[in-house]
């Protein structure tokens, strides 16, 4: 899952990592969808660790909008190497770091909405 090299420099970096069986990981999924149009500025990843089925599944169900769009990413992490570097409480844990500087700025766990990220 190693990627950091091919991350953008600029905005923001918005790391997603969520079970698509997860209740609140789908709504977020939908409620990034639908408002869009506050990340342009922001690069989001989403990442789990199930297979490529339960991926597209999960992008079919709830974030189809967001397939194809040139700031949206779906990433696999097989192992648990995102796990042990990020050491989540809860899905859907969300991260929010600086392009350019690669800093933490923010992060949320669990249930978390679209005015909670602003």
């Amino acid at each position: 899952m190693v990627f950091s090299e091919s991350l953008p420099r600029k905005g923001e970096i918005m790391l997603v990592f969520y079970d698509p069986g997860c209740s609140h990981c789908q709504e977020l999924a939908q409620e990034i969808s639908t408002n869009l149009n506050k990340f342009t500025d922001t690069s989001i990843y989403f990442i789990c660790m199930q297979d490529k089925a339960h991926i597209k599944g999960f992008i079919n169900m709830f974030g189809k909008s967001l397939s194809g769009q040139p700031n949206v990413s779906f990433w696999r992490d097989p192992g648990t190497e995102f796990f042990e570097k990020f050491l989540p409480d809860n899905y859907p844990a969300t991260y929010f770091y600086d392009a350019a500087s690669r800093t933490l700025i923010r992060s949320l766990q669990g249930e978390s909405t679209i005015s909670a990220m602003f």
